[in-house]
């Protein structure tokens, strides 16, 4: 499978460690290239993006609709033994669960960073809540989820991801590179079967950061919280982010804490 990944080279004294992002759903590699990927490169990482099967330049998009999540897991996986190198995987939503899926059956990573993640007991709760108190953003999700982004309101989805201070550009942006995704990925993100590793492999697990926005209303504070109780570690919640962080006009913010548990958790 020809894989899709963009490279930013670090610059200055190089860190023993690589980093390498994962995207969410409907989108692929070019959601980290204007932020994050070129900030890790300039804080001395070499750093990558993939974009799944089906996704950005990869190949795969006449069978995405049969696609699962195991694919997206065997992306990751080919991924890292391309790279060869001690990697810390940052997954952002989908992606977080794709990383779960993962460290449910390896053990090979310097670290993990589960970004405003799906949470291992899957997307059933958070979505029914969102859907309680706006149903018009959760109407735009699955459309997005089932149909690609294109099929959503651009408002309520706007509403749902980003917040009042994202830039039009940007958002049009993002809007304009949204690509469609496998309806499989939707249903097995509701948390069956389980993605997420067994606590009987906590052992064999990297250090693990989990981070999420206090605005965040797809995967609000308490899901984030959720997950890093159930890896047995504290929650990062950085107040006033929302779900596409990464896109924010004060990304620097989520950046900066990313940086600063690299620095302080990961060893190789």
């Amino acid at each position: 499978m020809q894989l899709e990944v963009i490279e930013a080279r670090a610059s200055g004294s190089r860190q023993p460690f690589a980093l390498l992002f994962l995207h969410g759903i409907c989108t692929s590699a070019t959601l980290w290239q204007h932020s994050f990927l070129p900030a890790s490169a300039t804080a001395g990482f070499d750093s990558y993006a993939l974009s799944f099967r089906g996704h950005g330049r990869s190949e795969g998009r006449e069978r995405l609709s049969y696609t699962t999540l195991s694919d997206y897991v065997a992306d990751l996986e080919q991924t890292v033994q391309r790279l060869a190198r001690p990697l810390v995987v940052v997954g952002f939503s989908l992606g977080g669960a794709v990383l779960q899926a993962y460290l449910r059956r390896k053990n090979d990573l310097a670290g993990a960073v589960l970004l405003c993640s799906v949470p291992p007991h899957g997307l059933a709760l958070a979505s029914m809540r969102l859907f309680f108190s706006d149903a018009l953003a959760w109407s735009s999700l699955l459309a997005a989820n089932q149909l690609g982004l294109r099929h959503s309101d651009p408002q309520s989805l706007r509403r749902a991801l980003f917040s009042e201070r994202v830039d039009p550009e940007i958002y049009a942006e993002f809007l304009s590179l949204a690509e469609e995704e496998s309806p499989l990925i939707g249903m097995q993100l509701q948390g069956w079967p389980p993605f997420a590793p067994s606590p009987f492999r906590f052992d064999a697990l990297p250090p693990i950061l989990v981070m999420g926005g206090g605005d965040d209303r797809l995967m609000p504070p308490d899901e984030v919280r959720a997950t890093a109780s159930y890896y047995r570690t504290k929650a990062k919640i950085l107040p006033g982010m929302p779900h596409m962080m990464m896109l924010e006009p004060d990304w620097q913010r989520a950046h900066a804490e990313l940086l600063g548990w690299l620095r302080q958790a990961v060893s190789v």
